[in-house]
């Protein structure tokens, strides 16, 4: 029965990249670089799915983001090419472990601005829900993105609305730069970036939507397994 079906990711990724730095910040200002990062294959998951916390960390901080999911496999591409070979675009919640609980894990703390987390708080389980389908041959700008957190009663903790407009590449041009360094495969997923990050906690649920792409909602519990931190 429908009732009792499970909804898996919509593409079953090799990779998963993200960007820091993509977009314009709330005040206007332009980062002063576009970063990559890396996610386990692992950390995809889809509307519905649970999020645990790694017993490691205290809480996880998430965004709301455009994903681009990959049709076919491009690699050297010009930004034709690469604009090709973009299969379709979906929601995504991205999200990882913070800076504080880094530094108390590993008793590093770089003292430099910009710096890119660790890449151990990248690489949670479930940590890149997308979905909860593939939208192809739409337009990627002036989307609405927006990222609700209730906690357990239902009640809104944050509430938070931005524009896709604020990309500062297009999506093709993302895909060309990248192909520079790397082959993409199809099923491959790449999230565009944020302006903001939120911290969310045990027992809340995080709903996150792009205008026409649809919905996530997605709760964050501890593991079943393990040692947990208060």
């Amino acid at each position: 029965m429908a009732s009792n079906a499970v909804l898996l990711p919509p593409a079953e990724p090799r990779t998963i990249l993200g960007l820091a730095g993509a977009y314009v910040d709330p005040a206007g200002d332009l980062p002063p670089t576009i970063r990559w990062f890396a996610k386990s294959a692992s950390a995809a998951a889809t509307d519905g799915d649970e999020v645990a916390i790694p017993s490691v960390l205290s809480s996880l901080k998430v965004e709301a983001e455009l994903v681009l999911v990959i049709g076919k496999r491009v690699k050297e591409a010009d930004v034709a090419e690469s604009g090709a070979a973009i299969f379709g675009y979906a929601v995504g919640t991205e999200i990882f472990g913070s800076a504080e609980d880094y530094r108390e894990i590993t008793g590093d703390n770089p003292g430099r601005e910009e710096q890119m987390l660790a890449a151990g708080l990248k690489l949670g389980d479930k940590f890149a829900p997308f979905g909860p389908c593939i939208h192809a041959g739409v337009d990627w700008r002036r989307r609405d993105r927006s990222l609700v957190i209730r906690d357990a009663s239902g009640k809104v903790r944050v509430q938070y609305r931005n524009s896709t407009d604020g990309l500062r590449r297009s999506p093709a041009q993302i895909v060309a730069d990248l192909s520079k360094i790397m082959t993409l495969e199809p099923g491959d997923v790449i999230f565009t970036g944020t302006t903001e990050a939120f911290v969310v906690h045990p027992g809340e649920t995080v709903v996150t939507s792009i205008t026409g792409l649809g919905t996530l909602s997605n709760a964050i519990v501890r593991p079943q397994t393990g040692g947990n931190r208060e």
